[in-house]
């Protein structure tokens, strides 16, 4: 029994035929010339292909500081995306994502120079973590469980860190809501619910609200001009979303707490559990300077 990374792979010696019944030509010819590292990344490519939403042998998802796991590649961007395929199939721009946007990827390296200052903050570091290791998951194909809340002051990084998040999920096939902020998701879902086909919220957002509430990714903007009631519209389409399992994602500059202090029935409050794996439920990333 040879251990590799706290993974356990069975290995006879001397090879022989009977050695790898059951077992991928590939991974034999791994163990047969000693490749470990390569053994682990098909291991992993197997995982994967069953399950992709199964964690990493070495990393568990989680590299260490600002290392990039050699085996599934968790902490490290996105390095490419079909932008030209998305341009020409309109696809961007029905989207709204700008051209700025376009050319490079959210990159928390980048990030993390700029604002070096910050590189020793626990509560800097861990939210640039998780947004990476959110990024990988849906790179990887995998849709969320629960909704978020992603909040950061402006600067850093949050619209980068959408757009990219929105193309990663269309090179992955799955249907994506454009990021557009919740007092135009509300005049949207009043449009459509009021019968109203000539107004102007439905020529600027070719997305129906039921649209809205079926993309497998639906990311959704806290107005700057929050008037302290944008939660009501958020708790109605994360609960419209739900009922069809889908996870809703809202990214605000402002902490949770300014976001819901109007709300006092603690709505919000209730629907906050870390640990739920159910699209009702809303766990935070939030980084506060």
């Amino acid at each position: 029994m040879t251990e590799v990374n706290n993974l356990q792979v069975k290995v006879e010696s001397p090879i022989s035929e009977g050695s790898f019944t059951g077992v991928s030509s590939e991974i034999k010819q791994a163990v047969e010339s000693g490749d470990t590292m390569g053994l682990m990344k098909k291991l992993y490519a197997e995982k994967i292909a069953k399950d992709p939403k199964a964690s990493c042998p070495s990393c568990g998802g989680r590299p260490i500081g600002k290392k990039v796991c050699e085996i599934c590649g968790a902490g490290k961007s996105i390095e490419k995306i079909d932008y030209f395929r998305l341009e020409n199939e309109g696809v961007l721009e029905k989207l709204y994502i700008p051209e700025d946007f376009t050319r490079d990827t959210y990159d928390k390296n980048v990030l993390l120079q700029a604002k070096e200052h910050l590189k020793d903050n626990p509560s800097f570091v861990g939210f640039l973590e998780k947004l990476d290791r959110l990024m990988t998951f849906v790179g990887r194909g995998g849709k969320l469980e629960s909704s978020l809340f992603i909040s950061a002051p402006s600067g850093f990084g949050k619209e980068h860190f959408v757009y990219t998040l929105l193309c990663i999920a269309l090179e992955k096939g799955m249907t994506v809501f454009p990021y557009i902020d919740l007092a135009e998701a509300e005049s949207l879902i009043t449009s459509y619910e009021s019968g109203s086909p000539k107004d102007d919220i439905r020529q600027a957002i070719q997305f129906t609200d039921l649209e809205m509430y079926e993309a497998d990714l639906c990311i959704l903007k806290v107005q700057h001009s929050n008037n302290g009631h944008a939660y009501k519209t958020a708790l109605n389409i994360i609960d419209k979303r739900a009922r069809r399992g889908k996870s809703t994602v809202i990214v605000s500059r402002y902490n949770i707490r300014y976001f819901a202090m109007l709300d006092n029935f603690k709505e919000i409050e209730g629907i906050i559990d870390p640990n739920s794996k159910r699209p009702k439920n809303l766990k935070v990333i939030e980084f506060t300077k």
